[in-house]
């Protein structure tokens, strides 16, 4: 029995279930500040743009937003998935 909870044994971090709530809090943390960053730059969404916006889940793209939410003019554009910023300011 002391060897499953020696030190070196087990690793939180090893968990798969801790792994997925630790990107969630990634995903929660970009998407909150991809939000401030927009309202400031872009101003306040329609209801549909915010449903969409709160609905990406995916980190690798809320990066990608994050590069490009100062080269962009609209909420639309911002939402737009794109590999390349729309325009420059």
């Amino acid at each position: 029995m002391d060897d499953l909870i020696s030190p070196g044994r087990f690793k939180i971090e090893d968990s798969v279930t801790y792994q997925i709530i630790f990107d969630e809090g990634f995903v929660i943390g970009y998407r909150r500040s991809l939000r401030k960053y927009a309202l400031i730059e872009l101003g306040k969404p329609s209801a549909t743009e915010s449903d969409a916006f709160e609905a990406i889940a995916d980190l690798k793209r809320l990066e990608k937003m994050f590069d490009r939410v100062f080269k962009v003019a609209t909420w639309a554009e911002f939402l737009a998935e794109s590999n390349s910023p729309n325009r420059t300011p």
